[in-house]
């Protein structure tokens, strides 16, 4: 290897140590950077979403206490159910019961799992405005 070779090698080594310590200090952090910014920062459903955003909501989808929290900041009117088991054997685990979104208030509550309730439009009602009344729709 020549003098060009190596030069690049140590140049990318020093990069790749600087990368890992920059991330080190945002997860530690003793960097600050904002919300939409940190991959380690909690998924919040109104925030403007960044680079981030999909893991930030894969990591919640997958954490009951993470998304339990992402949930609590929705905006969704909700009620913890119990864990049960349906009539064909379905489990049904980490479930709500969802009420109203906002100022949206459903004529019917329905279940969701908390991944399926932080995944549905209706959390994302601060950014996209549902109608007043969904109570119509079969009218």
């Amino acid at each position: 290897m020549g003098l060009i070779g190596r030069i690049v090698s140590y140049s990318m080594l020093v990069l790749l140590i600087a990368a890992l310590l920059a991330a080190y200090g945002v997860y530690k952090r003793l960097i600050d950077v904002p919300e939409r910014y940190d991959p380690f920062a909690h998924y919040d459903v109104r925030a403007e979403p960044g680079p981030f955003t999909p893991y930030k909501r894969w990591r919640a989808m997958h954490d009951p206490q993470r998304c339990a929290a992402a949930l609590a900041q929705s905006g969704l009117v909700y009620r913890e159910m119990a864990d049960s088991t349906g009539a064909g054997g379905c489990e049904l685990k980490n479930v709500v019961r969802i009420t109203q979104a906002d100022d949206v208030r459903f004529s019917v509550p329905f279940l969701a799992t908390c991944p399926l309730a932080l995944a549905s439009p209706t959390s994302n009602i601060a950014i996209c405005r549902a109608p007043r009344s969904i109570s119509s729709v079969n009218a």
